[in-house]
């Protein structure tokens, strides 16, 4: 395994006003604190590019081409690249001669700035308990049993002004990120994990042990295995899937466009107290963790999927697949309740342009 290295190639864009975001030292330290989750490689090469802004994709970048060749010539060796949202406007010319030298290669990431701010109440969540409804609720709930694991509880009888009561009581942390986003809701397709009959509205449980439906049962094993050693609470073996795409979740149904039943596609609302994780290098949190999908090892795969279980905004403005795990959730039936739910959200959805990595899926990854 020593023979397996990891090349690192930092970048130093100077602007008008100063230095792009992250900083080299930034983008240092992310690659350092990601670097104990991959104990099967080890760093082996660093190279840092110092440019200008202005020659954009013109930049003839020296030590990218020097970083590419120490790639080559190590053995089984990978590429880390720094992933600058905002400095890839000329991504390509970036990407073409990676991909042109056949290495392989992955994106690091650090944390947006914009989501510093929304960092603190992702931590303070994994101590809030559940909000208390009002002691002026007298009326009975629906919704007060016990729900198992992998049940549908139909709650289709009560209408949306009883059921939204109690989802702005047990789920008003995730609205609280819908109304700060405030153009994404969270969806979930029924595809061959429907009940019998659809309901309009129902309230679930993720699975402790959910089955693997799109890869082998070994890889799946290895996802569980190795998000649970490195601390993630939310992993394939005990989440529910769900996309901040409406399109997206109705590809995972078997409905068919033009059909005359509504599409079983569900707005969802974990409960309050949830636990979440994402890849901010994949908008599909399983197929590009699948060495199905290219050459590569599934150690590879997952540690250049990059998780994370905080920056929910993020995930919502990247339209990438998110798991939860640990709560119930309320399912409310798009077709029926779309209306009723922007206006009590208030909310303008922007959900029907998939999310695109530009064609560059074989690439930004391992």
């Amino acid at each position: 395994m020593a023979d397996r290295g990891i090349v690192a190639y930092y970048r130093s864009i100077k602007t008008t006003t100063g230095y792009a975001r992250p900083t080299v030292e930034e983008q240092k330290a992310e690659l350092h604190r990601r670097l104990p989750q991959h104990p099967n490689r080890k760093l082996v090469a660093e190279f840092t590019e110092y440019e200008d802004k202005s020659l954009g994709k013109d930049a003839p970048r020296p030590q990218l081409h020097r970083a590419i060749e120490a790639t080559k010539n190590h053995l089984n060796a990978i590429l880390v690249l720094p992933d600058m949202k905002n400095e890839y406007f000329y991504r390509r010319s970036l990407v073409t001669p990676i991909m042109k030298s056949d290495v392989q290669m992955a994106l690091v990431r650090t944390i947006p700035q914009e989501d510093h701010k929304f960092r603190k109440r992702d931590f303070e969540w994994a101590f809030l308990e559940k909000r208390p409804r009002s002691a002026g609720q007298l009326f009975p709930s629906p919704f007060d049993e016990t729900v198992s694991p992998g049940e549908f509880k139909d709650i289709s009888a009560h209408d949306f002004d009883e059921i939204w009561k109690y989802i702005q009581a047990d789920c008003s942390h995730i609205l609280d990120v819908l109304r700060s986003r405030r153009s994404k809701l969270l969806y979930r397709g029924l595809g061959d994990d429907r009940p019998e009959r659809l309901f309009d509205a129902y309230i679930s449980r993720p699975l402790d042990d959910t089955p693997p439906r799109d890869i082998s049962d070994a890889t799946h094993e290895q996802h569980v295995s190795w998000m649970r050693q490195w601390g993630f609470q939310a992993h394939r073996g005990n989440s529910v899937f769900i996309t901040p795409n409406r399109m997206v979740a109705r590809n995972f149904t078997n409905w068919n466009l033009g059909s005359s039943e509504p599409e079983p596609v569900y707005a969802i609302f974990p409960f309050n107290g949830f636990k979440y994780s994402w890849s901010r290098s994949h908008a599909d949190f399983a197929a590009r963790a699948d060495p199905k999908y290219g050459k590569r090892r599934v150690d590879d795969a997952l540690w250049g999927a990059d998780f994370a279980e905080s920056e929910i905004l993020d995930a919502l403005r990247q339209q990438h697949e998110i798991l939860f795990a640990g709560v119930p959730y309320y399912a409310l039936r798009l077709s029926k309740f779309r209306g009723q739910i922007v206006n009590a959200l208030k909310l303008t959805l922007h959900d029907d342009t998939p999310p695109t990595d530009n064609g560059l899926w074989s690439a930004v990854h391992v």
